[in-house]
């Protein structure tokens, strides 16, 4: 094949110095809140019309010192800015790296990001690594101006307002959540099913739906009598009663023309014989996050710390009925996890192997979902062999797919199979392959070597907590009982974290032994007495998808050289 010519690009200022205009390819990123206290002024809509005034007004003026092209819009709607996990903005970044995008353009700093130090280093250090231009419009901010250096404080400092700004918002939400909960006030962004919300002398209160309150008694009713939670399931798909889900989106109970109909989840059922909601009570802070605490991550409540009001609205179900059935629904789930515990405290032999190798990768061809797995365990060897099924072929809606299972071992066959002949025809040596397994462990090492340095960060600051407190008992603005109770908290805290680092320290050891077993097998695969087999991490750095149909064709999706590759069995 003949080499493709390689293509240059100019950079902006290579340009400027022959007196050429450069062009960028304009991102601009807009985001809406979750913070109710957003201006009208912040709306999307209102957003793209200031970066689309700004981009006109610069390319119309005749001293203009760059041209923007049309700009491509990148959104987030209703996501808080305290992070940067947001599908508008990794689908911006991923663009930039695939070199579609050179500038970033946004109305402010706050519709960036409101977290202090990730903004900051994504529009000091990552952006500029990618050659990228950031405007801050209402800042009069641009990374690549003239004076970009003597505004980096000014767009430090209000980077670090806005951290503050949504740490503040965080507190004042919370409270207020937490004071309309003991008050019994509904606070909840989606009422149950079979009640609406409505405001009553300030406090939000429940009342039922009607029609959705008919099937929520009708629940309770058969399960009360007897049913079985799978013959409410087909009793319901029966009636065309729509799930949540769908009724959220239709405002329908039952199935009308145009609308989907699935059949309803074993668990959405479960819950709700189980939510003390319809007995006329309420439970409410199940879970918190708390971004003024530097917790972004959503927490779960212990159940003993809920907060729970009896008689806070009508009720569906009598609480004697909803006690009954609420008890056997838990009890059928206790008898499930004790089951499954006393498997999982079985002894596991020496040279026992539990890995579903293939459960990353396995699709079905005609759904597009990802397969299930069966396995059976030997009792002599003590391994377990799997058998891959697609799991929609027990769906009783539209959804319904067709029979289909491989086992594992006659994909492995095949696996290895194409691979070697993959890498014969494209190749590709041993060596390669020895050094894309070492790239990706090196990786993953990357990542334990960043959790360790977290853990060192916060036992620092636990130590430092330790220190902070015995000079304040020396300058006696604490009593003695004061600095022993912080003593004995940090310590804890100090020990909880080397454990956990001798975990971390564990898992790394065991990936670098890992990596030199596999390098061994890759070093062997070219060669027929390639015997050992594939493991979990292999399978995932060779292998993008694997696609299972009904005509019992395979579809392999290597991550290297070769394309879709196809198998008969």
């Amino acid at each position: 094949m003949p080499k493709k010519a390689r293509r240059f690009v100019t950079s902006p200022e290579f340009q400027a110095s022959q007196n050429v205009i450069p062009t960028y390819e304009l991102g601009g990123y807009v985001r809406l809140s979750v913070d109710q206290h957003d201006k009208k002024t912040d709306s999307i809509e209102n957003q793209k019309d200031v970066i689309r005034q700004f981009v006109l007004r610069n390319n119309e003026s005749p001293d203009r010192k760059m041209v923007f092209s049309e700009p491509k819009f990148y959104e987030d709607k209703g996501m808080s800015g305290t992070n940067f996990d947001r599908l508008g903005f990794e689908h911006l970044m991923d663009d930039i790296k695939k070199g579609k995008i050179n500038c970033v353009i946004c109305k402010d700093f706050s519709r960036f990001g409101r977290d202090f130090l990730d903004s900051v280093k994504y529009i000091e250090q990552i952006l500029p690594m990618y050659q990228v231009r950031f405007i801050s419009i209402s800042d009069h901010f641009d990374s690549m101006g003239d004076d970009a250096d003597t505004r980096r404080f000014e767009m430090r400092l209000k980077n670090l307002i806005n951290d503050m700004y949504a740490k503040d918002i965080s507190k004042k939400i919370s409270d207020s959540k937490r004071i309309s909960q003991l008050k019994g006030s509904f606070v909840g962004s989606r009422c149950p099913y079979g009640y609406k919300a409505e405001w009553q002398n300030r406090v939000r209160v429940l009342i039922p739906d009607e029609e959705a309150a008919e099937i929520v008694k009708y629940i309770f009713r058969t399960y009360y009598n007897g049913m079985t939670i799978r013959d409410i399931q087909q009793e319901l798909f029966d009636k065309k009663v729509l799930r949540p889900k769908e009724y959220l989106q239709t405002g329908h109970v039952y199935q009308q023309e145009g609308d989907p109909l699935f059949l309803w989840r074993r668990m959405t059922i479960m819950d709700m014989l189980r939510n003390i909601v319809y007995s006329g009570s309420m439970a409410q802070g199940k879970s918190e996050q708390r971004l003024y605490e530097d917790r972004k991550d959503r927490e779960f409540i212990p159940e003993k710390e809920w907060i729970v009001k009896h008689d806070t609205h009508e009720a569906l179900i009598p609480i004697e009925i909803f006690q009954e059935v609420s008890d056997r629904v838990n009890r059928g789930k206790n008898q499930k996890i004790v089951k499954s515990a006393k498997e999982r405290g079985k002894k596991e032999r020496k040279n026992a192997k539990y890995e579903n190798i293939f459960s990353d990768v396995m699709y079905c061809g005609d759904c597009q979902k990802k397969l299930g797995a069966t396995f059976y365990q030997g009792r002599i060897e003590d391994i377990r062999k799997y058998r891959y099924c697609c799991r929609g072929y027990y769906l009783k809606d539209s959804r319904k797919c067709i029979k289909k299972s491989i086992t594992e071992e006659k994909l492995i066959e095949i696996l290895r199979l194409i691979v070697r002949e993959t890498l014969k025809e494209c190749h590709i040596k041993e060596k390669d392959l020895v050094k894309k397994n070492q790239e990706a462990a090196t990786e993953i090492l990357e990542s334990f070597r960043a959790e360790l340095a977290e853990l060192n960060k916060r036992e620092g600051e636990c130590e430092g907590k330790i220190e902070d407190a015995y000079f304040q008992f020396k300058g006696k603005d604490i009593e003695v009982g004061d600095y022993y109770t912080v003593q004995r908290k940090m310590t804890v805290c100090i020990e909880k974290y080397n454990d956990q680092k001798k975990e971390i320290m564990r898992k790394m050891s065991q990936v670098k032994r890992e990596v030199e077993r596999q390098n061994k097998f890759l070093r062997s695969l070219l060669k027929a007495s390639g015997r050992e087999k594939f493991d979990k991490l292999l399978v995932n750095e060779l292998v993008d998808s694997i696609y299972l149909y009904s005509d019992e064709r395979i579809c392999i999706n290597l991550k290297f050289k070769g394309g879709d590759l196809y198998a008969g069995r």
